[in-house]
């Protein structure tokens, strides 16, 4: 699919873009064309370098003395156009120019352009430019100096004659042409609508004055509700709410606490505490008496003396009632 794309050149000129067609033999000579003007990109480095150890100017005249000297001496770089060597020397000059103005205005390290550096065969693509002595639209093929054609996918006409054209190719391996026009701009009728368009905040004002605060609902603190009583089916056999503290105590049912036995007293509704090992710890150990050993004979109380043997009456009692858990035998 042919890419088109439209961008503004400076005042009152757009680009148009349009695929290529490049045949092997075209191919070749544009591949070296290329390398005659990265080799010239190179040496414009170098000689950049060398001119500001030296104290020296390094200015377009200066570099197109150079390409003329270069020319002179060497077949390999005269058998190339001029036209896209004169034109790099131009677009180095202006790289050059902007890093150094950069410089002396002082601008942070992001924001600079940074001075030319050098091209590598392998990894700059290869992108031509041509005046318009250096190319010509013929019979909708593109030719350029050097006896280069190819041929131009037209996928729209250019409103005018172009006046310079950049022949390059992508990462892809597609070739472009990107043809520079005068750009043609039409009025459009008057309807009498407005709009606006903003353009960005470019500063912001903070003030603590509670005058010119917007209005805003107070913010609410969200409490986490109360835990409740773990429901029936939550309460493992094993543990000490489902048998008590031994074997032989009521147990306690569903989430009102009442006891398993017919009339039982409701106990409270809190959840049993965690000791160090985090297992439930009885309710016995709240109240300072030691942990019982498993197998041991145990008696219930309604008196704080130890060893009493007075049966118990009344009612059964829940887990949670102060029930004294002592060892038979076990008086002071």
């Amino acid at each position: 699919m042919t890419a088109i794309a439209q961008e503004s050149e400076g005042d009152g000129h757009a680009r148009y873009t349009y695929r290529l067609r490049v045949s092997s033999g075209a191919r070749t000579a544009l591949e070296a064309e290329w390398s005659r003007c990265r080799w010239l990109w190179n040496e414009c480095c170098a000689r950049s370098k060398k001119a500001h150890r030296d104290g020296e100017k390094c200015g377009p005249a200066r570099l197109d003395k150079m390409l003329t000297q270069a020319r002179t001496a060497m077949v390999w770089l005269r058998d190339g156009s001029s036209v896209p060597q004169q034109q790099l020397i131009r677009d180095f000059a202006k790289s050059r120019a902007k890093a150094l103005k950069d410089i002396k205005a002082r601008l942070p390290m992001r924001q600079r352009a940074g001075m030319p550096r050098y091209k590598k065969k392998h990894q700059d693509a290869p992108s031509l430019n041509y005046t318009r002595r250096g190319f010509r639209l013929k019979n909708g093929r593109l030719h350029l100096a050097g006896d280069i054609a190819v041929t131009v996918v037209w996928s729209r006409d250019l409103p005018e004659p172009p006046s310079s054209v950049r022949v390059y190719r992508e990462g892809t391996g597609a070739w472009y042409a990107s043809f520079v026009v005068p750009a043609v701009t039409e009025a459009l009728p008057v309807t009498g609508a407005v709009i606006g368009i903003d353009w960005g905040v470019t500063e912001t004002a903070t003030t603590t004055s509670d005058e010119h605060d917007l209005p805003h609902p107070p913010v609410r603190e969200e409490r986490r509700p109360a835990p409740g009583p773990l429901p029936a089916d939550d309460v493992p056999p094993s543990s000490p709410e489902g048998q008590g503290c031994l074997e032989g105590l009521p147990r306690r049912a569903g989430p009102g606490g009442e006891a398993a036995q017919e009339g039982g007293t409701a106990a409270s509704g809190r959840r049993p505490q965690v000791g160090q090992e985090g297992r439930p710890r009885p309710s016995c150990l709240l109240r300072g008496f030691p942990r019982l050993q498993p197998g041991g004979e145990t008696k219930l109380s309604r008196s704080g003396a130890r060893g009493g043997d007075s049966p118990l009456g009344g009612p059964p009692l829940s887990v949670a009632c102060t029930t004294l858990i002592t060892r038979v035998g076990g008086g002071d």
